[in-house]
């Protein structure tokens, strides 16, 4: 249990009151102003330190904030259920040549819907996309320009939220960026290589999230995990890895420092696809 509360609420708290206590004890003062800027990981621990801690530090710059680990390790691992349905084959099944054909169709659909076609989807929430546009490959024999069911469905897997007893656990991936460079290759979807170890980073994270952190148990299979009992088995690890409530003006847990959030639309999830730019706070 400490592990996950020092990973998921309390390691910043610590640094940064232990840091002081340093600077005061060497310098004789103590810091007159004190900023946490962090992104991804660091991101979700700006979001945490500005409702548990909101007293460690006068500024916080939120950038791309990961917070829901839960969630966002289920998401994930839906992902390589669809992508990896065979442990012992680190193939994926939506392959590089799956990819361009599928970004090719994305722009196609939905490049011009903010009346300019320069390779960039302004608003990814508005584009509808019709997947039946998609070539099927015949007799399901798999082809560098066609897909087949099993790769379509994996790919629908991706843009669609995980759902779970009639709630949603976490939301589906926008659409756009599919074929560009360090997006889902390899994120979502990438062979095992000299540089990359196991097949995605999707795959990476929620396979020894779910192992370590939710189980602790190192013979999880994630091909058998089913999310229905997702919320009771992971209540405890909400607690301690989410902030209580979304910032709101006029909530409790409303900031009286200066608060700074980014989506970090092109640092993360519309250029590559760590998380989901669809993330509610």
């Amino acid at each position: 249990m400490e592990r996950q509360l020092n990973f998921g609420r309390l390691a910043i708290h610590r640094t940064a009151v232990v840091s002081k206590a340093i600077m005061q004890n060497y310098y004789g003062a103590a810091p007159s102003k004190s900023y946490f800027v962090g992104c991804s990981r660091g991101g979700g621990q700006a979001m945490v330190e500005a409702q548990y801690y909101p007293e460690d530090f006068d500024g916080i710059v939120a950038g791309a904030p990961a917070f829901a680990w839960p969630a966002i390790a289920a998401k994930f691992l839906q992902h390589s259920q669809f992508n990896y349905p065979n442990p012992k084959d680190p193939n994926p099944v939506i392959t590089t040549d799956n990819l361009k054909l599928l970004h090719k169709e994305v722009l196609k659909q939905c490049d011009q819907l903010d009346g300019t076609g320069d390779g960039i989807i302004n608003n990814p929430g508005k584009c509808r996309f019709d997947f039946s546009k998609l070539p099927v490959c015949a007799n399901q024999k798999p082809g560098n320009a066609c897909l087949t069911k099993a790769q379509l469905v994996a790919i629908k897997s991706i843009y669609s939220p995980l759902v779970a007893n009639g709630n949603q656990i976490y939301p589906g991936f926008p659409f756009g960026g599919e074929a560009e460079g360090g997006s889902w290759d390899p994120w979502i979807t990438a062979a095992v290589s000299a540089r990359q170890k196991e097949p995605s980073l999707h795959y990476m994270f929620a396979t020894n999230i779910f192992k370590y952190l939710i189980f602790n148990d190192s013979t999880f299979n994630y091909t058998k995990y089913n999310f229905q009992n997702f919320a009771l088995e992971l209540r405890m690890l909400h607690l301690t890895w989410m902030p209580p409530v979304p910032i709101t003006a006029g909530s409790k847990n409303e900031m009286a420092k200066s608060f700074f959030f980014t989506d970090g639309m092109t640092l993360h999830s519309r250029q590559t696809q760590p998380l989901s730019i669809t993330m509610a706070f």
